[in-house]
């Protein structure tokens, strides 16, 4: 009992590590989706990077670039919490979108 209660602990933390960190990049994923088609629309660059922040939270980096018609959003973020440290890279994702229209508005952040 005195070693399999600690590595079964272990193995816990480890596995609530890996939910969130699949969480995490589900919702980068979705949050990259959500600003790429506001762009395409035609909406404001800060309009696309306040629904990123909406679905990914306040604490992601959002990049947006256009280039021959098309959009790019990408959001990335680094894990924090217990255990962060196995987990020492950005978590990215990234969406592309023909634009609907002209060039984007406003300063890219």
């Amino acid at each position: 009992m005195a070693v399999a209660l600690p590595s079964l602990t272990a193995l816990l933390a480890v596995l609530m590590l890996a939910a969130l960190v699949g969480v995490t990049q589900l919702r980068l994923e979705e949050s990259a989706r959500s600003a790429a088609r506001s762009l395409a629309r035609g909406d404001s660059v800060a309009s696309a990077v306040s629904a990123a922040h909406q679905i990914a939270g306040s604490g992601v980096a959002v990049t947006i670039t256009e280039a021959g018609g098309y959009v790019r959003a990408e959001v990335s973020v680094r894990i924090s919490g217990p255990l962060s440290g196995l987990v020492n890279w950005p978590l990215t994702a990234v969406a592309v979108a023909k634009a609907e229209q002209g060039p984007l508005e406003g300063p890219a952040p």
